[in-house]
């Protein structure tokens, strides 16, 4: 079959499911004469079945020599069509010469894109909504647990310590009543120890426990207690001396008896008199509360020595 038609049109039309789209073919008469012409879609097989049809043009006219006919196919894609690639093209023929004259246009692409459904109208506030909310919270969280240098007190009142705590975003709350400072001197009513240590960081709005110098302090109660719990009691009370006697009946360590008496009123010239469950040994009052090194204890309690007793 002779070639002696030219048709052109896009080659391929982007739709989702439930769009159409018109699409403009030119042919052109390149037979040399004149003749009737006539021009058929060839959709069978592909999927497009009855979704495309020419909507201007005569399918059949009378085609003038170098003659131009304009057709324009509708392609409509049904709601349901699944997504993917079909196919159609256009065939022009010589209506007296079908078999001799005669020609076949390039296929045409229809692409159907997933339907992608656009979301609804308040998401968009509800997802702002939150990013800000993230957001406000992250943003308070590092404000609020971001660390802080613990101010040194000790030596000062416990109203200065507690503004000088407050300014640096910390709360200052008293603490233990104690009869001396193992490592400074400080008079009646000024904090002899803090609780965290000065130039220690800790978190924005922690408490700092501020344990006060006074005239006066009752005995806690020490018995059955172990040597490292009665040195977080009796921290700031003077020590006298520490015994051990072996009665095989607690845990070594644990304090069997103690001088004063819980709940007797100690003045810094009273001394605290231990005996705890063990053999008789010597060591170190740092060793003997659970410390790695006599190095980390003061200087007052690491020159105490236990007392042997026989």
């Amino acid at each position: 079959m002779a070639s002696v038609f030219s048709i052109t049109s896009d080659r391929e039309v982007n739709l989702k499911p439930g769009g159409s789209q018109d699409l403009p073919i030119l042919i052109a008469n390149q037979s040399g004469h004149a003749m009737r012409a006539q021009a058929s879609l060839d959709v069978s097989g592909d999927g497009l079945k009855d979704c495309v049809k020419i909507v201007k043009g005569d399918l059949i006219w009378d085609f003038a020599e170098n003659g131009v006919q304009q057709l324009v196919a509708r392609i409509e894609v049904p709601a349901k069509m699944a997504e993917g690639k079909y196919r159609f093209n256009i065939k022009v023929v010589n209506v007296a010469k079908p078999d001799d004259e005669g020609q076949e246009g390039p296929d045409i692409l229809v692409s159907v894109e997933p339907v992608r459904e656009d979301p609804p109208p308040w998401l968009i506030p509800v997802v702002v909504a939150t990013v800000l909310l993230v957001v406000a919270v992250i943003a308070v969280m590092l404000w609020v647990f971001r660390k802080v240098e613990v101010p040194e007190v000790v030596g000062m009142s416990v109203a200065r310590a507690v503004d000088v705590l407050s300014r640096a975003g910390l709360k200052g709350q008293e603490g233990d009543r104690v009869l001396t400072s193992p490592l400074v001197d400080v008079d009646l009513g000024e904090v002899a120890s803090q609780d965290p240590l000065g130039k220690s960081k800790v978190s924005k709005g922690s408490s700092v426990t501020l344990h006060v110098r006074m005239s006066s302090a009752p005995m806690p109660r020490l018995r059955g207690r172990t040597t490292e719990e009665c040195w977080q009691l009796l921290f700031g009370f003077p020590l006298g001396t520490i015994s051990t006697k072996e009665t095989k009946t607690k845990p070594d360590g644990t304090v069997l008896d103690q001088f004063p008496e819980p709940g007797v009123v100690m003045t810094p010239d009273m001394k605290v008199n231990l005996v705890v469950e063990g053999k008789r040994w010597t060591k170190n009052v740092g060793d003997l509360i659970g410390e790695k090194s006599a190095g980390k204890v003061p200087p007052r309690v690491r020159e105490f020595r236990i007392k042997e007793t026989r």
